[in-house]
């Protein structure tokens, strides 16, 4: 699966090379082919947006147990993203993973009416994951920012996000009183309005440096020192066209960001914002890769089977599943449960 993907979710080597340098602090890898080209690959954190669901996720990719100087071979899968795949032992090769081990039971219930189903609070959180909002602020580029916060920062819904000042007779020094009533005026403490981590900071732009306000100069340039150092990491490379500097230019004639329109006056601060969601009541979940079903309840207590050992992590209908028509889950389930006796056993004999 791994090699009909590309960045990022995997990265092949597509020639024998070597891995030639790994930033750790700035995430970032420089690989040289035997053809003696160069490339720059970004790892760790990348916001990607979830177009039809209206929020970014974070697709990070890791680098597949190579260590700088470490040579590879055509073929070999130099990245990986961890939500997709797990390394396979002994190669340098990955297995696609397509969800996570659970035991589910078959009943009739209440809460397994037609395709609903129940799962425990401990299944709850391993299907958790950590959708990122963001909320764009449009300020004139000559405001004065008194406070703003910073990559992780925890934040409420009704957190300001930074604080500043469009009147003329602004001297650009924060002044703590000025900031504290400034608090007060929405139009000037915009609120955060979603509830997480603040995990990245970004500001879109057509204005040239010198038409900004000292205070607005220093947020885009620390929200730009990432884009900087990476496009100075990969500038020697060949697709260092990938990692552009950030300027003003870049923008082009793009009129909008998001909802918020762009002009040759004003920039847009975007805040990334990540936070924790759980499967919940009313969420989707799909067992065996083909049962679609829909969360009925997420229970606190534990679910044990007959045997007292077991534990059940979720309950969907037997009415359900052969109105499916479906037999994989039937043989599915009962094959694990019969391999994990056989492992229990051979542990038992073997290793103990």
């Amino acid at each position: 699966m791994a090699h009909r993907c590309s960045p990022p979710f995997a990265q092949v080597a597509e020639q024998d090379g070597k891995i030639v340098d790994v930033d750790e602090k700035l995430q970032m890898v420089e690989i040289q082919y035997e053809d003696g080209s160069r490339h720059s690959f970004k790892i760790g954190e990348n916001y990607a947006a979830n177009i039809s669901g209206g929020f970014h996720t974070d697709q990070s990719m890791v680098l597949n147990g190579f260590k700088e100087g470490q040579k590879f071979k055509k073929d070999d899968v130099l990245f990986y993203n961890p939500k997709f795949f797990e390394p396979e032992a002994g190669t340098k090769q990955v297995i696609y993973k397509l969800g996570l081990t659970a035991s589910v039971a078959l009943a009739e219930e209440d809460l397994t009416l037609d395709d609903s189903s129940f799962i425990t609070k401990e299944l709850s959180e391993k299907l958790a994951f950590h959708p990122t909002l963001t909320r764009d602020i449009s300020i004139d580029c000559s405001t004065t920012i008194h406070e703003i916060v910073s990559i992780g920062d925890e934040v409420s819904s009704k957190t300001p996000l930074l604080i500043f000042d469009e009147s003329k007779m602004s001297s650009g020094v924060a002044d703590q009183e000025l900031a504290e009533l400034l608090k007060n005026l929405n139009r000037a403490a915009p609120k955060a309005k979603h509830a997480g981590k603040i995990v990245k900071i970004e500001c879109f732009y057509q204005c040239a440096h010198e038409r900004m306000s000292p205070t607005v100069l220093k947020v885009v340039k620390k929200a730009e020192h990432e884009a900087n150092q990476q496009a100075a990491f990969a500038s020697h490379t060949n697709n260092a066209y990938k990692f552009p500097k950030p300027s003003n230019t870049k923008m082009g004639k793009l009129n909008r960001v998001g909802t918020a329109y762009l002009t040759p006056d004003n920039v847009i601060i975007r805040f990334y914002i990540s936070h924790k969601s759980n499967l919940e009541i009313g969420s989707k979940i799909i067992y065996d890769s083909s049962l679609k079903s829909v969360v009925g309840m997420v229970l606190d207590d534990t679910i044990v089977a007959e045997d007292g050992v077991t534990k059940v992590d979720a309950v969907m209908g037997w009415r359900a599943l052969q109105a499916r028509i479906i037999l994989s889950p039937l043989l599915c389930g009962v094959s694990a449960a019969i391999l994990e006796a056989l492992e229990k056993q051979v542990k038992e004999k073997f290793f103990t």
